[in-house]
């Protein structure tokens, strides 16, 4: 019984929605009862039948885009004007927020957002910037205190206000491509219920080999499959006729009892897992890195075979004619690497983005390589010292610049700088 009220109060809601309000609120009705100086007040016609409705919040950087609605706004009835409520937040510079219709047990969820800008029907008052975010969003952003005045239209999800989402068994049965290279292959179902994915087991389903999971979760979640041992680098794609595209999120239909979903993946042009069935080659990677390169010598981390992200890496050699740094791997070429100071993370490469430095993104080795007489190699220079440097450079090597005058040596595995006859260690000071 209590499915069927929420729904036709829903039904009555989302109808009674899309008609207009009989009488809109003015500046002046909202300024007695609200402060337009110091404040951004939202008056937003949202129709009332009667029926009991769910709290609306105003959710927004002023309490951190908070995802519990702690802190946040409460929609109030505005007096003498039906279907219409205000919240109100403290002005501040770039402050952006949006209504959220709480669900039926008063819990947050961001499918019950506002809907996109068509949704926004400005009535008076000041006129907010509504971009449009994830599709089916608003982006909302205030450029001063005071009074803005809208009908919205409609949410996100039209099944608001009155939320109520029915929870029912999904089976996910998956016919797909394999990992052919990987026999620890294991596909995932992720979405809204677990982002972090969870494991399909092996079964049957109508005398054929799939997958299969039973989740219990609300109709409307999102979902999509991606691979455990890869992870999202290995989630399923499509053939578009053209190129290859993930999936976008998927919603779980609306049903009426326990559903069973069947995919059948298995055609391989049409469908894959974009790291399965990929070879590992030996490449070749020379790197000239910036001034400073911490003496104790220069590891590459990674994800190429034998590679790590813990513990210790693969040290570097140092040609000892240029003072490049060289290594060789193998790897596929969705393997991704980058380099620190030997057992060092405190110390690795910091790149310039144009406004600050922040740590240096992971190189991927299917990216930077390229074909030299049957061989793959890969060949950086890092060596501008206004784009690239070390976290932690060592100190007074600023003085110490290479010019045509000064170049780079390796004397009994330690690397040094001569300038002028005179040799300098990499902390600018003179050793001979």
């Amino acid at each position: 019984m209590k499915k069927i009220y929420a729904f036709l109060a829903a039904a009555l809601m989302s109808a009674s929605l899309f008609a207009s309000p009989a009488s809109v609120p003015t500046v002046a009705d909202l300024a007695a009862v609200a402060d337009l100086e110091n404040d951004v007040v939202l008056c937003l016609y949202l129709p009332d039948d009667g029926s009991t409705c769910n709290d609306v919040y105003f959710v927004g950087s002023f309490t951190g885009w908070n995802a519990d609605f702690t802190g946040c706004p409460k929609f109030e009835k505005l007096d003498g004007f039906d279907g219409w409520f205000f919240a109100s937040a403290a002005y501040t510079e770039g402050i952006m927020g949006k209504p959220i219709q709480a669900k039926s047990d008063g819990s947050f969820d961001w499918k019950f957002q506002s809907g996109d800008p068509d949704a926004w029907n400005p009535l008076g008052g000041n006129e907010a910037t509504i971009e449009k975010e994830n599709g089916t969003e608003s982006k909302v952003a205030y450029g001063s205190a005071g009074a803005y005045i809208y009908e919205l239209k409609y949410w996100k999800e039209h099944n608001t206000p009155c939320v109520y989402v029915p929870k029912h068994k999904y089976t996910f049965v998956l016919k797909d491509p394999y990992c052919e290279e990987n026999p620890e292959f294991v596909p995932q179902v992720a979405g809204d219920f677990n982002w972090d994915g969870i494991d399909m087991n092996e079964g049957t389903y109508e005398g054929d080999f799939a997958w299969i999971l039973v989740i219990e979760t609300e109709e409307g979640n999102a979902y999509k499959f991606k691979e455990k041992t890869l992870g999202w680098d290995n989630q399923l794609e499509y053939f578009d006729g053209s190129s290859w595209k993930k999936f976008d999120n998927r919603p779980l239909p609306v049903a009426t009892q326990d559903t069973t979903l069947v995919f059948d993946y298995s055609n391989t042009e049409n469908f894959r897992y974009p790291l399965c069935g990929l070879v590992s080659v030996e490449v070749e990677i020379t790197a000239t890195l910036p001034a400073g390169a911490p003496e104790i010598g220069v590891e590459l981390m990674g994800s190429f075979d034998g590679g790590v992200w813990d513990g210790e890496g693969l040290l570097m050699e140092i040609d000892a004619e240029t003072g490049d740094y060289k290594a060789t791997i193998k790897a596929n070429e969705a393997a991704e690497f980058k380099f620190r100071e030997k057992g060092n993370w405190d110390n690795q490469l910091e790149q310039f983005d144009g406004a600050e430095w922040g740590v240096a993104g992971n190189f991927k080795v299917g990216e930077e390589w390229e074909d030299e007489g049957g061989k793959k190699v890969i060949i950086l220079d890092l060596s501008d010292a206004s784009e690239w440097r070390w976290k932690s450079p060592a100190q007074g090597i600023e003085q110490i610049k290479l010019t045509e005058d000064a170049h780079k040596v390796v004397v009994d595995g330690v690397l040094y700088i001569v300038r002028d006859n005179k040799l300098f260690n990499l902390q600018g000071a003179q050793v001979r």
